[in-house]
């Protein structure tokens, strides 16, 4: 959001800061179903707009009432927030295993490691890796140059080329 306030110099982002988070604040959040100001005062913040165009919502309340009314809003919108982020949680989990794809390894298969440490101009895939034992469905014990770990088939991609090193040549021998 903030890129869009900025100028081509990128010294004034702190000028917007304010309006930005006030801004941010105010939208509804997709997974809650509310603003963060209603999770947080149980009401809307008044904005400059609402004073331009004079929403009146506001009403007088006692010290009493306005504390007990706050607390039964309070209560209310954390109630309404659990359902949608767990309703949230479910299509998402949804989607991720319309997307998963489960794959099989065997014993000996060569394969890359995703490099969870990647930055922008650095390999994503490590390897090859030599896939040295099969320890669950989803769980694969493999074997670079070095070291061996235990890797989840999600962090694994099937090694495509036909360069294969010497030293994995070695390793393939002894299984």
């Amino acid at each position: 959001m903030i890129q869009n306030f900025v100028n081509k110099n990128v010294n004034d982002w702190d000028v917007y800061i304010g309006i930005l988070m006030s801004a941010y604040r105010s939208m509804i959040h997709p997974a809650t179903g509310f603003t963060p100001n209603m999770m947080m005062l149980a009401r809307e913040v008044i904005l400059p707009n609402h004073i331009i165009f004079l929403f009146s919502e506001q009403s007088m309340f006692t010290n009493n009432n306005y504390v007990e009314k706050l607390q039964s809003q309070l209560e209310e919108i954390y109630h309404l927030a659990r359902e949608n982020l767990r309703a949230s949680a479910q299509r998402q989990k949804k989607d991720y295993d319309t997307r998963v794809s489960q794959n099989q390894y065997n014993k000996g298969s060569l394969v890359y490691r995703l490099n969870q440490f990647c930055k922008k101009l650095t390999d994503k895939w490590l390897g090859p890796f030599v896939i040295t034992e099969i320890v669950s469905s989803v769980l694969y014990k493999i074997r670079g140059r070095v070291k061996s770990e235990i890797i989840h088939h999600d962090k694994l991609k099937r090694y495509f080329s036909e360069d294969v090193p010497a030293w994995i040549v070695n390793i393939k021998k002894n299984l």
